[in-house]
């Protein structure tokens, strides 16, 4: 987003984009977007999310907004164990149980969580369960107040530069799943679709652009848009994002049964309530006959 706006490609297709910071977290962001007060969320997939469109909020998945790809060979998400604790012997249940593990137990870090404990045949409840905000995790890991700690970047890098062992990433945990995604309200699904078809067309755009990695002016515009120092960013394991937008359904899928399965989602939405797909096959159609 942030170098779709400083390459242009929003201001091509007419459109000047003011960037919201949200409460907490992007899943607290859906009520203003669904009463059309934001028109668009980058936001993590969370049983939020669906909980939402269950109760009726006209809001839908567009694109995407970054998912796990094991050809990268590198992570930007990661189950991280304390150094002091984990060391470097084999992991097993018995070193898993009953320790205290910092996620969202209802959220995207509790579902990666889930599957990672899950190989060990344990669940969440196996578990000390605490909510720490990533900023402290570090220091938390540091402390020895905190066993394990699920969290993507930047904090993740922060974690591993620590020290601390990664126990598992998400490329392994998840291939293929939506880390994030591009959610649209009203206001570009209904009252003005023609704007969210232009949206759509700057956005991958710069999707593309992203991909190309490391660059200077990557560089430049994400450590100054973001605050993180361009040596670290340098370092870090960029996400990739289909440069179509491409959603993958199941992994949507695949969300939904874990929030079903633990009470969290009263039941499994198809595709069609959930997502949008008009706008991405209608952009790639454009920039294709460009």
């Amino acid at each position: 987003m942030l170098i779709g706006d400083k390459e242009g490609y929003f201001a091509d297709q007419g459109i000047r984009i003011r960037f919201v910071d949200l409460p907490q977290n992007s899943v607290q962001g859906l009520p203003s977007l669904s009463k059309g007060d934001i028109d668009v969320v980058s936001a993590a997939v969370s049983i939020g999310f669906f909980n939402a469109v269950l109760s009726g909020s006209d809001i839908r998945i567009v694109a995407d907004r970054g998912h796990f790809d094991r050809t990268v060979g590198c992570e930007s998400f990661g189950i991280v164990g304390r150094k002091s604790l984990f060391g470097e012997e084999p992991i097993d249940a018995k070193s898993l149980r009953g320790r205290r593990f910092s996620m969202n137990a209802v959220g995207q870090t509790g579902y990666l969580a889930s599957l990672f404990l899950k190989q060990y045949g344990l669940k969440i409840s196996d578990v000390e369960a605490v909510r720490l905000p990533p900023t402290a995790e570090r220091h938390a890991l540091d402390a020895g107040t905190v066993d394990v700690v699920a969290r993507s970047d930047p904090f993740f890098y922060q974690l591993m530069q620590g020290g601390h062992r990664l126990l598992s990433g998400g490329s392994s945990l998840a291939p293929g799943a939506h880390l994030a995604v591009l959610v649209f309200g009203p206001s570009l699904l209904r009252r003005n679709r023609a704007l969210g078809e232009r949206f759509m067309v700057a956005y991958l755009r710069a999707v593309r652009k992203y991909n190309e990695g490391h660059t200077d002016s990557n560089l430049a515009i994400v450590s100054k848009g973001l605050g993180l120092d361009t040596a670290d960013l340098r370092k870090m394991c960029w996400l990739r994002t289909d440069p179509n937008g491409a959603i993958n359904f199941q992994s949507l899928t695949n969300y939904e049964q874990w929030g079903a399965e633990t009470g969290n989602l009263a039941r499994i939405l198809q595709p069609s309530e959930v997502t949008d797909t008009m706008f991405i096959t209608k952009a790639v159609r454009e920039l294709a006959g460009h």
